[in-house]
């Protein structure tokens, strides 16, 4: 409230003027002193958007937890906005994790699932004699053909050699047979149905020249 003087010059007197005596709305912004206005005269729920200055609201006015993501722009948290190992598994989309996402070098062994690497997988001719495991390759792996004079140990399959074989003269025998111009051929003794030995072409090789 305020005092204020009426009557004549001669006989002054104090009226004191309050919210009755104030017309709605006769307060303007040029009646108002600067500073006088605080939290107390501003009404709860007065002040919105239009009423914010631009970027006057600091990181100190805002409560813990009051930015959910319906207050965040599309696109507005950047690398630099995430803590260090806060993206963990269930904050990731599926498929969200591409080739250019992954590490040179970082999926090992353990990162594999149980039968993830197939024939599509594997780059031609990169599977070597290191990567067989012992008695890995069995005779449906052997393409028909395949195994030549020179694919046999003379340990395993002892033999002679030379142009003519003769007769064979035990089972199991075996001859390995050369010639200008001809085929190199491994021939083994066997038994036909009749119980004779003879010699059957069991591998073939190059061409001799």
């Amino acid at each position: 409230m305020a005092k204020v003087p009426v009557g004549t010059p001669t006989s002054w007197a104090w009226a004191t003027v309050g919210t009755s005596e104030i017309t709605d709305g006769a307060i303007t912004s040029a009646k108002i002193a600067s500073g006088a206005v605080g939290a107390s005269q501003i009404a709860n729920g007065a002040v919105g958007t239009t009423q914010l200055a631009d970027a006057s609201v600091t990181a100190a006015k805002i409560a813990s937890g009051a930015v959910g993501a319906s207050q965040l722009a599309d696109n507005s948290v950047g690398t630099t906005k995430i803590v260090d190992a806060a993206v963990t598994q269930a904050k990731l989309a599926s498929s969200s994790v591409g080739s250019a996402q992954i590490i040179d070098g970082a999926v090992g062994n353990s990162k594999l699932a149980t039968d993830a690497v197939q024939t599509a997988n594997i780059k031609d001719l990169n599977v070597t004699t290191s990567k067989l495991a012992d008695n890995a390759v069995t005779t449906q792996k052997i393409a028909d053909g395949a195994v030549t004079a020179a694919k046999l140990s003379a340990t395993y399959f002892p033999y002679t050699s030379g142009t003519t074989p003769g007769t064979p003269s035990t089972e199991g025998q075996c001859y390995l047979q050369t010639g200008t111009g001809t085929p190199t051929k491994f021939l083994m003794a066997l038994k036909n149905y009749q119980g004779t030995l003879e010699w059957v072409q069991v591998a073939v090789a190059t061409n001799s020249s």
